[in-house]
């Protein structure tokens, strides 16, 4: 009796499911009119392409209902559909709202078409039309990842040679238009730059991938042991120009640099400040920060010791006095002001004016005299 039940019932499925196919062209039609209601298939929902795979989807749909596995048809389509929808970048959600609308389409079909009698029969068959309709949207993402990735792979490929052309040579007007049209930027936008040396580089590694994964374009260069940030930052109220997890990372920064053509040279001069950064650096230094410690560098690198004489000259005192001197000075050098040291020193003014004049007889230098502090100030740097 049971299997009578059974057969009966089955037969019953599939004369719904013929009826169901001699409707496809209705099914096919409510499919469009609900599509054009997702933002991102309005400009195409009735076009001849999509048209032509709704057609397909229901034939295999009502096919795997039909045979209770799915239809090879049908996997063949998620596959093509997918990738398909990749390369139109068609955002993933939207693309999986869209399959399942198949679902109330199919089932709002058979309500249609069933009587009061066959609503056990329903009732015991639709969790298999969500199955079939959800592994169809299933296997329909998958190959849209996979797509995805394969075309991230190609465009990163893409772009990184474009980078290469910007850093490796002076590019001609035409090729510094063609390398910002293939990196999505304009010539003449403005950029943030940062770099960092190993090990710090895997930080901004980290940072640049987090920064991908929500979707914001930052292009990177690797060059020895110094790795390359940039990008072009947000304009919008209450946005910052550092990308979210750098603010504690050490490494060479410039904020502002004006168009793609100066990237390179700005590149340049962040990995002079990251190659300088020590256990004193708690997060990216700019050159307004850190052209002291690089103007020392450059002139060390050019045979120029500021800091020998200096250190010389004070050698001849006394250690308490030396450190009185040094502490006085570099408190002065900070503010330019008298007063502001002797608070700082809780002294009188006259005190520091003594300290400065005694600092001139031992080095010759005036510190009140700008010239003669900046080389005070690169000395100690």
């Amino acid at each position: 009796m049971h299997t009578a039940f059974h057969q009966e019932e089955q037969e019953r499925w599939r004369q719904l499911l013929v009826l169901l196919s001699g409707r496809s062209d209705l099914l096919t039609e409510r499919f469009l009119g609900q599509l054009g209601g997702i933002e991102d298939y309005a400009d195409f929902a009735r076009s001849d392409e999509v048209r032509a795979t709704a057609v397909q989807t229901f034939h295999g749909l009502l096919s795997s209902l039909a045979t209770g596995s799915p239809a090879p048809e049908l996997l063949d389509l998620a596959r093509e559909l997918g990738s398909r929808r990749a390369r139109q970048r068609v955002p993933p959600d939207s693309l999986t709202a869209a399959v399942r609308l198949d679902f109330g389409i199919i089932w709002n079909a058979l309500l249609e078409i069933s009587s009061p009698e066959d609503a056990d029969l329903l009732t015991r068959r639709v969790e298999r039309v969500w199955q079939v309709v959800d592994n169809f949207a299933t296997q329909t993402y998958l190959s849209y990842s996979a797509e995805r990735i394969a075309m991230a792979r190609e465009e990163a490929d893409v772009r990184r040679g474009f980078i290469d052309r910007l850093f490796d040579a002076a590019p001609s007007e035409e090729g510094l238009a063609a390398i910002a049209q293939a990196l999505g930027v304009r010539a003449q936008d403005t950029f943030t730059v940062v770099t960092a040396a190993a090990p710090v580089a895997a930080g901004l590694r980290a940072a640049v991938d987090a920064a991908r994964a929500a979707e914001r374009d930052v292009f990177t260069h690797q060059q020895g042991q110094f790795l390359t940030a940039f990008w072009v930052p947000p304009t919008g109220p209450g946005t910052g120009r550092l990308l979210p997890g750098l603010e504690r990372l050490p490494c060479g920064l410039v904020p502002r640099v004006p168009g793609l053509r100066a990237v390179p040279g700005a590149a340049a001069a962040a990995g002079r400040l990251a190659g300088l950064l020590d256990e004193r650096d708690r997060g990216p230094v700019s050159l307004s920060g850190g052209w002291v410690r690089l103007a020392s560098h450059l002139l060390l690198d050019a045979g120029v010791d500021l800091r020998g004489p200096l250190d010389d000259a004070l050698g001849q005192t006394r250690l308490s006095e030396r450190e009185r001197l040094k502490e006085t000075v570099e408190l002065y050098l900070a503010t330019g002001s008298v007063s502001q040291t002797a608070a700082d020193l809780y002294c009188h003014r006259n005190t520091i004016l003594n300290r400065l004049r005694r600092f001139r007889e031992l080095t010759g230098l005036d510190v009140t005299v700008p010239d003669q502090a900046a080389r005070v100030v690169v000395a100690w740097a």
